[in-house]
């Protein structure tokens, strides 16, 4: 029998943690304060708006996992 364990997390960056690290108030814009967060943890020459930040900056919103099992006798040719 094989077993495969698969998991997968999905991330967004957390805008409100970053308005606070960057001392910006609340309403300031979304796009501003994701490019701010670029310039300030992103790597030298990466756009950004676009650059993957440091994990401590995102919040997870989806978590999945599949759990499949395979039994090595079954019908093949499926």
């Amino acid at each position: 029998m094989t077993t495969l364990v698969v998991f997968d997390i999905e991330a967004v960056p957390d805008l409100g943690v970053g308005r606070r690290l960057l001392g910006q108030p609340e309403d300031a814009p979304d796009a501003d304060v994701r490019r701010m967060l670029g310039e300030r943890y992103g790597r030298d020459g990466q756009d950004p708006s676009t650059v993957f930040l440091k994990t401590p900056v995102y919040r997870i919103v989806s978590i999945a996992a599949l759990y499949a099992k395979r039994d090595e006798g079954a019908a093949r040719g499926l």
